[in-house]
């Protein structure tokens, strides 16, 4: 298969898979929804590249010099490396961050917001 043909199946899957990790995060008893927080990413960042996406207190984006993926506040200029991998289409729904590794043939991963429990979510 070619490149372009995993690529499009990686981004049919991803979108699929946002789809259904948006469709069933809700909110718990008492507490108010907060559509910054659970929205991923704007339809114009992603087309393109969604090289950054933002919830309600951090902006994360993706660096090739230094290559990583990092988070800083919305009101400062502090830094905190999340993972070494680059990629492109990130999106953050509730605590976790999802993106396209180009490092690996274009797989979907997931990654904490934390920067913990990294791993890939599609393998084909």
């Amino acid at each position: 298969m070619c490149i372009v043909g995993r690529i499009r199946i990686a981004a049919i899957v991803f979108a699929l898979l946002l789809v259904f990790a948006t469709s069933f995060l809700g909110c718990k008893q008492g507490e108010q929804e907060n559509p910054a927080r659970n929205r991923g990413n704007s339809i114009s960042n992603l087309q393109n590249g969604g090289f950054v996406a933002q919830d309600q207190d951090w902006i994360y984006y993706m660096s090739i010099n230094p290559k990583g993926i990092y988070k800083t506040k919305n009101t400062s200029n502090n830094k905190q490396k999340i993972c070494d991998e680059v990629g492109h289409q990130l999106n953050v729904v509730a605590d976790w961050l999802y993106y396209i590794n180009v490092e690996d043939n274009s797989h979907i991963y997931k990654v904490k917001t934390d920067g913990s429990d990294y791993e890939a979510v599609t393998e084909y």
